[in-house]
């Protein structure tokens, strides 16, 4: 069986296939006993009860106070103790390190390094980038700043400041500095630290399948839509896996023989890899085809599965190949709209293990100008498409509306009349929000854009996302009942609007209008109704009225599904009464003539 081709989408085009705790205080901490302790933020009154958390992953329990201590277990990242407020200094080492005595929640106690404990009134999750201060002074800003997912706990309380201690993204040890006591800027929930504690160890991986399975951990473990939005970002700006063994797979997406070859484009420049020569695909179509049947056929190659005699794999083999290579698969089926689910575990799987360094090189030439030359204009498409698809408040509302509510619903028309600049690529991602994948995917394009093309990117967000939401559309069918549908207040008063979609509404106004009315037809010099057409044209829309326009000799008719008046201005929606089960519909104005 020959694969149609999937218009998956040009992020897959570089994804192969689409291609420990400082500054320790001794605080008692257990929320478990009758007295708890306090925190005393010096303005004299009860704040917070107090608690103790580390701040390094694995941090070893021992028995006694020393480096050499036997080895009970391990603390996680983030995890909270009693402490036991009994300090010792190892004085057999010449690090002469302080151990604090604690005890697990399990009753488990023992000794751990002081100085990888800290006992707070709060445990900070930041939710964006925060700056860091060196004193509670707006002009004693610094260049260091703590990220998203950064674990940070409150030292100190003044007024409107924090102080507080942290490892920031990228460093390997503690800073100290004062932040903005902003609410926005923090998370303190358990899923927030949960998911922080995830993604700081899939950062710190070695692997990529570490990683990958690690961001699918944090991602499993929210049911918060911002905070996995918050782990896609993460995913997007952490570092990539791919190296020399992924050579092989690039070498067959640019040298398998396939009549799937590259659809070049007149005029642009070329680069040479072995003998052949590339450039930017010349349309979107050709080129989300391409890198989707690519994926999975140099995938399938590389397992070892065999093509037929025209170099084709069957959809079974391509996709037992991706699930074979990735440990998942990458599709899910159909969604309730018949829409191909993506899977974004799958995505996130292919961003942190297939992305090559831009320096890196295949057969001689450097990724980057592989990207620079075949793929960045389709990326920015697709990149410019979501940041438009992102500035409508309602577009995806009344697409899904749309599907839902009218039979004769076509979403090509749908995207190409409200946002024709970019209809095919704002339809692929509505598709994407969809099957779910929306974030996973947009971050894997960001992953790209920030490794290939960073300036750009940076510039463009910079200038869009200030419009995200700012712009609505007119929903294409009644809006009386779309604004019941999603709870809005109607767009027109009663008295200035009028829907009808039923054939006896349609036909008692239309005759209404021609009985007391001189009209104009838009799409006609002249214009004639039948009001009791022959049925057998139009089984769709059976007993809906007909208008037949006349330009010159020549006479178009077609069946009217719906009409809607906004004050004076009449539309009559309209399909081609040959083939009225499948048009998408028109529309066409009647004008009264004073």
């Amino acid at each position: 069986m020959r694969r149609t081709l999937h218009r998956f989408g040009l992020l897959l085009f570089l994804l192969p296939g689409l291609w420990a705790c400082g500054g320790g205080s001794t605080g008692t901490t257990e929320e478990a006993t009758e007295e708890e302790e306090y925190y005393d933020d010096g303005s004299g009154a009860v704040s917070e009860p107090v608690f103790t958390v580390c701040l390094w992953d694995n941090l070893a329990i021992r028995e006694t106070a020393s480096d050499d201590g036997k080895y009970i277990t391990s603390l996680s990242l983030g995890e909270t103790v009693t402490s036991l407020e009994e300090v010792k200094t190892d004085e057999s080492s010449d690090k002469k390190r302080q151990y604090l005595k604690v005890q697990l929640s399990d009753g488990t106690q023992g000794w751990t390094r002081n100085d990888l404990v800290f006992t707070t009134s709060k445990l900070l999750i930041p939710a964006q980038e925060v700056k860091i201060y060196k004193r509670a002074d707006l002009l004693t800003a610094t260049d260091d700043a703590f990220q998203t997912f950064d674990l940070v706990v409150v030292q100190e309380e003044q007024y409107e400041w924090y102080r507080v201690t942290g490892i920031p993204r990228g460093e390997s040890w503690f800073k100290d500095g004062w932040v903005k006591k902003d609410d926005s800027n923090f998370l303190t929930d358990e899923q927030a630290r949960t998911a922080a504690v995830f993604v700081k160890r899939a950062e710190a991986a070695k692997t990529a399948g570490d990683a990958s399975k690690l961001f699918a951990t944090a991602l499993e473990n929210t049911s918060s839509q911002r905070y996995k939005s918050m782990i896609y970002n993460a995913v997007a700006e952490s570092k990539t896996f791919a190296g020399e063994d992924m050579n092989s797979y690039y070498a067959c997406w640019f040298g398998r023989s396939s009549s799937y070859d590259f659809d070049r484009k007149e005029g642009a420049p070329a680069i040479k890899i072995d003998t052949t020569s590339y450039t930017a695909f010349d349309n979107y179509e050709y080129a989300a085809g391409y890198a989707w049947f690519m994926l999975k056929s140099c995938i399938a190659n590389a397992q070892g599965m065999k093509a037929d005699e025209d170099d084709y794999y069957t959809t079974e083999q391509l996709e037992s190949a991706f699930e074979a290579f990735a440990g998942m698969p990458l599709t899910k089926g159909k969604t309730n709209y018949e829409v191909t689910q993506v899977n974004a575990n799958a995505i996130t799987w292919l961003a942190l293990n297939t992305i090559p360094a831009p320096d890196a090189a295949l057969k001689g030439v450097k990724y980057q100008k592989i990207y620079d030359v075949v793929f960045r204009e389709n990326v920015r498409e697709y990149a410019k498409a979501y940041m438009e698809y992102k500035t409508y408040d309602n577009l995806y509302e009344s697409y899904v509306y749309g599907l839902e509510n009218d039979a004769s619903f076509d979403a090509l028309s749908f995207f190409y009349d409200n946002v024709p600049d970019y209809s095919m690529y704002v339809s692929w991602w509505a598709r994407r929000t969809i099957d779910g994948s929306e974030d996973a995917l947009w971050n894997a394009l960001r992953k790209v854009l920030l490794n290939y093309d960073k300036s750009w990117y940076e510039s463009a967000w910079r200038n869009a996302s200030g419009d995200f939401g700012s712009k609505t559309i007119d929903v294409y069918s009644d809006y009386g009942d779309y604004a019941e549908y999603y709870g809005e207040e109607e767009y027109y008063e009663e008295e200035d609007y009028d829907y009808f979609s039923d054939p006896a509404s349609i036909s008692e106004y239309l005759q209404t209008l021609t009985d007391n009315y001189d009209l104009a037809y838009s799409c006609g010099d002249s214009f004639s109704f039948d009001f009791d057409p022959d049925q057998d044209a139009f089984d769709d829309y059976a007993g809906h009225p007909v208008i037949t326009g006349y330009a010159g000799d020549a006479g178009y008719t077609h069946v009217i599904k719906a009409v809607e008046r906004m004050g004076e201005d009449i539309t009559l929606y309209i399909v081609d009464a040959r083939m009225a089960d499948s048009s998408d519909g028109s529309a066409c104005m009647l004008t009264i003539q004073y």
